[in-house]
């Protein structure tokens, strides 16, 4: 689904139940916009590591980095 957004320009992501992270990365690489992932299983954590990306851990609500956030796509 990501693919679909062809809206040119810098737009943010918010990717809640991101797996590993695989679309915050490909976002921020291919759109070149900023990308967050919310995931609270481990590999969430393991993909941060690995991709250099944001993944929060933490319920969507609970996560004061997000909070009044807003963003451009959200993904969940």
């Amino acid at each position: 689904p990501v693919l679909a957004e062809k809206t040119p320009g810098r737009r943010t992501l918010l990717d809640v139940g991101c797996g590993f992270g695989f679309a915050v990365d490909y976002w921020q690489r291919i759109h070149g916009g900023e990308a967050v992932g919310v995931e609270l299983a481990h590999y969430g954590a393991v993909g941060a590591r690995m991709l250099g990306i944001t993944v929060h851990d933490r319920m969507l609500q609970d996560e004061p980095a997000l909070a009044g956030r807003r963003f451009d796509v959200v993904y969940a």
